[in-house]
Formats: C-alpha cells, sequence, structure tokens
C-alpha cells in the first residue's frame, strides 16, 4: 500500500506540494510583515476563524474589486451575511468574505489537483476534473459557512446568558443601584464572557456622552437579536415614559425563561428526527454485519457451502 502511495508520487505531484507550500509560506509571511507594518492588530482577533487570520492581508487586497452595493440593491444573501458579521462580532465587511470565498476555491482546487496527481493515471481526465472541482466548491462555501456559524454559536451564548444577566441586573437595582451601577456590578460579579463584553461597550458609549436608551439601541443593533430587541425596546419605553424600569425588567425575564424554555423542548422534540440518519448510517450496517456473519457460519457449519 505505501509503496503504491509513494509510486504515485511522481514530477507533477511534487511541482503541486512545492507551489502550495510556497504560496501557504508567502501567505504567513506577507501577512505578519504588513500586520506588523500597518499595526492590524486590533482587527485580526482569536475570534478571527483561523482561515481569515492566515489569509487577511490577500482578503483585504482582493476585496477591492468587490464593490459595496447600494441599500435598495442589496440581495437576501448580501443581508443575510451583513448580519451574521454583526453577530458573529467580526471586523469585516461582506465584500472580504465574497473575496475569502474566491480565495478559498482556488486553494480548493489546487488542493483537488494535489489529489488528483497522487491517483496518477487511475482515473479517467473527467473524474480527474470532476474531483478538483468538488474540492474547489467546497472551499468556495467554506469562508461563507464559518462565518455564519459563528454567528449561531454568539447567538446561542448570548441567548443562554442573556435571563441571568438581566435577572441580575434587577436584583442589584432592587437593592438600589441605578441601571448603569447594576450593569457594571454584573461585569464586576460575573466577569467577562460574550455578552458581559458587550455590555462594557455599552457603558463606554455611556461615559463618551450617549444617553441610556441610545447605548441600549446601539447594543441591540450589533447583536441583532429579537429577545434582546424586545427587551430594550421596553427598557427605552420605561426611561422615556418615567415608568419603573424593574417592573418592565422582571416581566421580561420571565419572558425570556418561557422563550428559552419553549426552544429547549422543541430541540427535544426535534432531537429524534436529527438522531435517525445516525442510527441508520452507523448501527443498522453493523448490525446486519453482525447477523449476517452469523449466518455465515451457520450455514457453512450445515454444509450448505
Amino acid at each position: 500500500m505505501s509503496n503504491s502511495f509513494f509510486s504515485n508520487i511522481n514530477e507533477t505531484t511534487l511541482m503541486y506540494m512545492l507551489v502550495i507550500g510556497a504560496v501557504l509560506c508567502a501567505c504567513w509571511g506577507f501577512t505578519t510583515m504588513w500586520r506588523h507594518a500597518v499595526g492590524k492588530t486590533g482587527r485580526l482577533s482569536d475570534k478571527m476563524p483561523p482561515f481569515f487570520r492566515f489569509f487577511d492581508s490577500f482578503i483585504s487586497f482582493f476585496s477591492v474589486f468587490f464593490q459595496a452595493p447600494r441599500p435598495e440593491q442589496e440581495t437576501p444573501r448580501h443581508k443575510k451575511l451583513a448580519l451574521a458579521i454583526r453577530q458573529a462580532a467580526f471586523h469585516m465587511r461582506p465584500e472580504e468574505v465574497y473575496a475569502a470565498q474566491i480565495i478559498g476555491g482556488l486553494i480548493g482546487l489546487a488542493f483537488g489537483g494535489f489529489m488528483v496527481s497522487l491517483l496518477g493515471d487511475e482515473l479517467s481526465k473527467e473524474y480527474d476534473i470532476l474531483i478538483a472541482l468538488v474540492f474547489g466548491v467546497i472551499c468556495y462555501f467554506l469562508p461563507y459557512a464559518m462565518v455564519t456559524n459563528a454567528a449561531e454559536k454568539r447567538k446561542k451564548t448570548i441567548l443562554s446568558e442573556l435571563p441571568f444577566a438581566i435577572d441580575l441586573i434587577t436584583s442589584s437595582m432592587d437593592a438600589g443601584l441605578d441601571f448603569g451601577a447594576a450593569v457594571r456590578y454584573l461585569i464586576d460579579i460575573v466577569g467577562r464572557n460574550v455578552l458581559n463584553d458587550e455590555f462594557a461597550i455599552f457603558l463606554k458609549d455611556v461615559e463618551l456622552g450617549k444617553t441610556r436608551s441610545e447605548a441600549l439601541h446601539a447594543m441591540d443593533q450589533r447583536l441583532a437579536i429579537k429577545e434582546f430587541t424586545r427587551f430594550v425596546n421596553a427598557v427605552a419605553f420605561g426611561i422615556e415614559s418615567g415608568t419603573s424600569i424593574i417592573d418592565i425588567m422582571k416581566i421580561q425575564v420571565e419572558e425570556m425563561r418561557r422563550v428559552k424554555f419553549a426552544r429547549a423542548e422543541e430541540m427535544a422534540e426535534k432531537a429524534p428526527g436529527k438522531m435517525m440518519p445516525i442510527i441508520i448510517l452507523c448501527m443498522f450496517p453493523s448490525f446486519f454485519i453482525i447477523l449476517g456473519t452469523a449466518v455465515y457460519f451457520s450455514y457453512k457449519s450445515s454444509g450448505g457451502l
């Protein structure tokens, strides 16, 4: 097996390996030098997917060829991508994701060509092209999937942290603190997490001169979560109308908990349907292998073969 593998490493394969290695080294070196040159340390945080951090300089360069559409010309896919970027807290534009898709597609084609060269002449030319195209298409959609997946994970994290955070803020206000001091107490007690990082930005906005309503609405635009939007609207209405914010927040906490339990029940109902493909693909073949082996040996011992 190993001899057959190494025998397929011909000159074409070595050329692919050298080219891919050279491109990756060049990307790493160029990105490192460019980051030090322009000081782009805030943008390339650990939150960014490794692919975007590694090819950041090339993504920024190729993104200039994608023109941002006007608001009335935005497609649903562009709006969904912009929303996902905002929810994931990535410091990038949708055009940069499009550039990352082009880079990913080219890398996928190169990797597919490398895999085809390993196979040698075992497949026809049509299959060689098909394999390279499959790798290219998969790698083309990977950057988009990375962004949407990161946004979904961050959204779920915030939704799980939100009821406790609002409950603690409400309890702190019951004890005599105002809203800003209660938020600061939450950050001090709980420590850093995804939601508290956003609340820290809220406090900075208030210190810079924004009203609490404006800072909350800015936080709502960053998170883009329906449950938090309802909370912000209710609190903003209480601040503007002069009604008790504490009572409004208590109602919102109960509503968030109800929605959280309803979402958990919905996920529990969907679990059997999601498990069925795994059962069919994994358990049934194992069952038939065990049963078929027993039947085979029983038939063979009885003189059937």
